[in-house]
């Protein structure tokens, strides 16, 4: 019995002298972190371990964001703040000039590296993959950018207007059962429909059936779902490792979901690259034209999985922000009637009652691009980007170490008093006329070569879906819901922008 005894009290001994020896580690590792980055101003960390979590989560308590914690210590701190989640830090930048050193000057010196691993994965599972928006190689992204730049350019999207026209029409028709000006319409999830349907057919020829109940795919879906899987990824990393059933079953869910998103991509790739083969004319969508045109690019053509990444990333980038930006602009619109009333009566000027409205008039909606973009800036649905530094370096006079993360908030730069008159205020007036900020702060897109390449697609696709609701349509907001924002993945509407919805009368056309 002693023996055993002896034996009990040398394994504690050893086990606590193991976590003893772990701890003080991790208390002399966390130490030297931390001095590290003593000389960069930032908030001060309510833990040693935790850093400043606590105050992330207050600010979600309060029904804030993250973003408006990031906003408010750059106003506090000044331009270059750090701040703290775990053993891991984050500089943020808040001059205009610091960030085009990150995002444009130094766009080889700082890539985007481990800091998008968590989209590129979704427990375990591929979903974007490496595609545009997050293959961390320079070369590699180069190599796709050079195949994609030509089909997402004004020249060809212009081309595809007839299907732009024809989606918004769809769902102003869907709508009409609903204009009685009683009904309750999530408008978010209604024009979340009307993207993925002008993206399936405009970017991939595909019809995915939005608005006929008795055709419509589980692409939506499964598309939710791994969205959703995604997010809860973010707000909790740790929860790949819990073992309970019910996060076992969660997570086969949602790697499920992304395999139906990636196997529908690569049978719409393969029946389109098998029609090429054949030598059959491809329709007049994005996908056929990038299929075309990297069969003579000099950078060579994609594999299968490569095509898949891209086919994920467009549908995260061009469906879901397009329609949470529609979502927010009426958000505004409807809390600013006079807003609202000079874009119906600069709509009813250029669109009047044509049911097809040509490429060439979206450029006489010079007050919807001013009302789309006082939104980008205040609401901006991609709420930043990040990138990592290589080896030491000096970003506006500050000494940065190797392997920071760099951290830049369209959201903050937005709101930033240096840069805009009334920030927090929604005045389109400031885009009019070239009157936009020429500081740089307008990042909605992100700048440098790394910036969004569906920009365009995206604001045709605004712009067109815009004029067709105000044509048809007047809106109110239903009362009671939260006038908030919430970030999943992207920035959308709390409550989705609940509406009511009555005709434009014929005389008011």
């Amino acid at each position: 019995m002693a023996s055993i005894s002896e034996l009990l009290v040398m394994t504690f001994g050893s086990v606590f002298l193991v976590c003893l020896i772990a701890f003080v580690a991790s208390v002399l590792f966390l130490h030297y972190r931390h001095s590290k980055y003593s000389h960069i101003p930032g908030p001060k960390r309510r833990s040693f371990f935790l850093g400043n979590i606590q105050d992330i989560q207050e600010y979600s308590e309060k029904g804030k964001l993250d973003e408006d914690a990031l906003k408010d210590w750059g106003d506090q701190f000044g331009d270059v703040v750090v701040v703290w989640f775990l053993h891991q830090c984050f500089v943020f930048f808040y001059d205009v000039r610091a960030i085009k050193d990150i995002l444009v000057a130094g766009n080889r010196l700082y890539s985007k590296g481990w800091t998008y691993n968590d989209i590129s994965k979704v427990y375990g599972a591929r979903f974007l993959g490496y595609g545009l928006l997050t293959e961390p190689d320079h070369a590699m992204w180069a190599k796709r950018r050079d195949i994609f730049n030509p089909a997402f350019s004004r020249s060809y999207l212009k081309t595809c207007i007839s299907q732009f026209n024809a989606s918004s029409d769809l769902l102003v028709e869907h709508l009409s059962a609903s204009a009685d000006g009683k009904k309750n319409v999530h408008l978010l999830d209604q024009l979340s429909k009307a993207t993925i349907d002008i993206i399936a057919k405009v970017a991939f020829g595909v019809n995915f059936h939005q608005f006929d109940p008795e055709k419509i795919t589980s692409f939506n879906k499964e598309f939710n779902i791994a969205m959703k899987g995604l997010e809860k990824q973010f707000a909790n990393p740790w929860n790949k490792y819990n073992p309970s059933k019910t996060e076992r079953d969660y997570r086969a869910k949602v790697r499920h979901a992304i395999g139906v998103l990636r196997k529908t991509g690569q049978e719409i790739i393969a029946s389109q690259l098998s029609a090429l083969g054949r030598g059959e004319q491809l329709g007049n969508n994005i996908l056929a034209f990038i299929l075309e045109a990297s069969q003579a690019s000099s950078s060579g053509t994609l594999d299968m999985e490569e095509m898949v990444d891209e086919f994920v990333t467009f549908f995260l980038a061009g469906q879901e922000t397009t329609a949470n930006l529609l979502a927010l602009t009426m958000l505004h619109l409807c809390q600013n009637p006079e807003v609202m009333y000079r874009l119906k009566t600069e709509v009813d000027a250029v669109v009047s009652t044509k049911e097809f409205i040509p490429y060439e008039d979206l450029s006489k909606l010079e007050y919807m691009v001013a009302v789309l973009k006082e939104t980008l800036r205040l609401c901006p649905p991609a709420t930043g980007t990040q990138r990592v530094a290589h080896s030491d370096c000096v970003i506006s006079n500050t000494k940065i170490p190797a392997s920071t993360v760099l951290g830049v908030s369209f959201y903050a730069n937005g709101r930033n008093a240096k840069y805009w008159e009334n920030p927090l205020e929604f005045i389109p007036d400031r885009f009019l006329h070239g009157n936009e900020s020429t500081s740089g702060a307008f990042t909605p897109f992100s700048i440098g070569p790394r910036n969004c390449i569906g920009q365009q697609f995206a604001l045709i696709e605004a712009r067109v879906l815009l004029a067709k609701l105000i044509q048809h349509y007047n809106f109110s907001l239903v009362p009671g819901q939260s006038l908030g924002y919430i970030l999943e993945t992207t920035l959308k509407p709390k409550d989705g922008c609940q509406v009511y919805l009555t005709p434009v009368s014929s005389n008011q056309q």
